[in-house]
């Protein structure tokens, strides 16, 4: 994130920085903007067939009561879908753009002048699509009820009227296409928003060096109004106006499709008992704490060199602005170049924040299972080819790594027969690398074969070593060997078990102790039954004062990564709870 540093103050250079941030954030939109294009097509679709096949010429009051409730139902869901979508991917933005703002302010002053937002404040924004006093998913939950309203009204006055089937689809798509177009409206004004709230988190953490906030607004010349008299308008930290002007404050987004920023003005250097003549000269002459006018980004691009005008807006549409074939308001659509929050976080040049955001979970373990509900509505076309082709790890595996999760890192292991060895690194290897890397810096661990008839691999701590049995299938030596390194990451990662243990513990309260052989299991042990996709995951190897449930990392992890089939589904199908719990932490859980 660069742009030409001569003859710069730090109010220019921060101005050019945020707009060309806003570019960034523009491309982003547009790839949020296709995801949710192609459910509401999806959804569209299923509309259409639902109508057509209804015979409306010919179609009784019963049955268009039950066509019109089964409509409900399709854009309830789908609507649900894209909420969750939505919600979860602007929640990963968000640290994304703290850090990034972050980064923005501190190269204008050309030092780290602003203080970074600690993790655990981020987890404190509960929400971070908040649009006009109204969480995103009630947005949402409006469009959806609007649609259904008018979707109502056009079978109902149709059936009234006599309209053919050929007209009312017609209608339909005429409906389809505007509340499309609506939800475009909703995702750019909501990504505006995280932006805006990155800025407000910034602001909240570094008020001691801060005088007020000045609305910037004109990237070009076709602003609206309401944001054109306030573009340049500042108001100190009280919220009160700061020189002639008596417009209240109010932060953005003012209107649908608001790109209205919030900077923040700093104090000058005297006014931060900084001695200026310990300031970079570069620097010292471009703070003096006034408050400048807002930068015409028009005018500031033209000023960039070719390389950078590239690089913020595109080569193809750069050249055919410099040629004066489409202006600049043109230029600034980035549908044409979608970014993904993995293309993002990259341009950021890091992956900090999307650690930070991975490493500190909520608390509750609700939210937890949610996030992980979210993460599998958003892949569930990844998740049903994976199961469909019959290795539904794969899928996972997938998803891990379309969530920013490495696979595949080296894993300290020994033993005799170097072909045991081998199959399990490749094994293990479906655990997160950094999990892997956790393994490492505690030592090795050695594989052992056994093939006495009747003899159970497992994992002895004290002893590190994890046994397989070379007479069983390949299948299930793979399953049982994560399940057993399971064992291992519980020693050397108490932290992660604990999210199982406390779901084993909010399922088993004040269940009685039951006798898994009672249950057709060869093992001698107990266990409460906690709903759980089979006895064996609520085994207790400890006592009443104090449980030890080492088996629900142990076997969901083994039905997620395992590769088999049947586990699989019988995790997802029988307790979802816990199925999303494990989805959460294989792509979240970072040290």
């Amino acid at each position: 994130m660069t742009v030409s540093q001569k003859n710069l103050t730090v109010d220019e250079q921060l101005e050019s920085l945020l707009a060309d941030r806003k570019i960034i954030l523009f491309r982003y939109d547009a790839y949020l903007r296709q995801q949710i294009y192609k459910k509401l097509t999806a959804l569209q679709k299923k509309l259409l067939n639902r109508l057509a096949s209804a015979d409306i010429e010919n179609i009784n009051k019963k049955e268009s009561v039950q066509l019109l409730k089964n409509i409900k139902e399709l854009i309830n869901e789908s609507y649900q879908n894209v909420s969750e979508f939505s919600q979860s991917e602007l929640n990963e933005l968000f640290p994304l753009e703290v850090d990034a703002v972050h980064s923005i302010y501190n190269e204008s002053v050309k030092f780290d002048l602003f203080n970074q937002v600690p993790a655990y404040k981020l987890q404190s924004i509960k929400n971070a699509g908040i649009i006009s006093g109204s969480p995103l998913e009630d947005w949402w939950s409006k469009q959806a009820n609007d649609l259904n309203f008018k979707f109502t009204n056009i079978i109902r006055q149709g059936i009234l009227d006599g309209k053919p089937t050929s007209e009312l689809i017609s209608e339909v798509k005429e409906l389809l296409v505007a509340s499309r177009r609506w939800s475009e409206t909703l995702v750019r004004t909501a990504v505006m928003k995280v932006h805006d709230q990155a800025q407000q988190a910034l602001r909240d953490e570094n008020l001691d060096i801060l005088k007020g906030e000045q609305q910037i607004s004109t990237l070009d010349l076709r602003t609206s109004e309401i944001c054109r008299v306030r573009d340049g308008k500042a108001w100190d930290l009280d919220k009160k106006p700061i020189g002639e002007h008596d417009l209240p404050y109010q932060r953005p987004p003012l209107h649908p499709n608001c790109r209205s920023t919030l900077r923040l003005l700093t104090k000058s250097w005297r006014e931060l008992g900084i001695d200026v003549d310990e300031i970079p000269e570069s620097t010292r002459a471009s703070m003096d704490g006034q408050i400048k006018e807002g930068l015409n980004y028009e005018d500031w691009l033209k000023n960039k060199s070719p390389e950078e005008q590239d690089k913020v807006l595109g080569k193809g549409k750069a050249d055919l602005w410099r040629n004066g074939v489409i202006t600049f308001r043109d230029m600034l659509d980035q549908s044409g170049r979608p970014l993904t929050l993995k293309e993002l976080m990259e341009l950021n040049g890091s992956d900090k924040s999307n650690n930070l955001f991975s490493k500190y979970l909520p608390k509750e373990l609700s939210k937890v299972i949610e996030i992980g509900k979210s993460i599998s509505n958003k892949y569930a076309d990844v998740l049903d080819k994976a199961i469909a082709d019959g290795k539904p790890h794969e899928g996972v595996m997938e998803i891990m790594r379309r969530e920013g999760v490495e696979l595949g890192g080296d894993v300290k292991v020994s033993g005799i027969k170097k072909s045991a060895v081998s199959e399990l690194i490749s094994s293990v290897q479906r655990y997160p690398n950094s999990w892997i890397e956790a393994h490492n810096l505690s030592g090795k661990v050695v594989v052992k074969e056994i093939t006495k008839k009747g003899g159970i691999p497992s994992y002895n701590p004290a002893l590190k070593i994890i046994s397989t049995h070379k007479n069983w299938t390949l299948e299930r030596r793979i399953s049982t060997h994560i399940h057993e390194f399971g064992h291992r990451l519980q020693e050397i990662m108490p932290e992660l078990d604990k999210y199982f243990v406390d779901f084993w513990k909010k399922r088993t309260a004040g269940k009685p102790e039951l006798d898994l052989r009672e249950y057709g299991y060869a093992n001698v042990g107990k266990f409460k039954d906690g709903g759980f996709p089979e006895p064996y995951y609520g085994r207790d190897y400890g006592n009443v004062l104090n449980p030890k449930p080492m088996e629900m990392l142990t076997m969901t992890f083994e039905s997620l990564l395992g590769g088999s089939k049947e586990r699989f589904e019988s995790l997802r199908t029988k307790d979802p709870e816990l199925f999303h719990l494990g989805i959460t932490l294989l792509t979240r859980y970072k040290l």
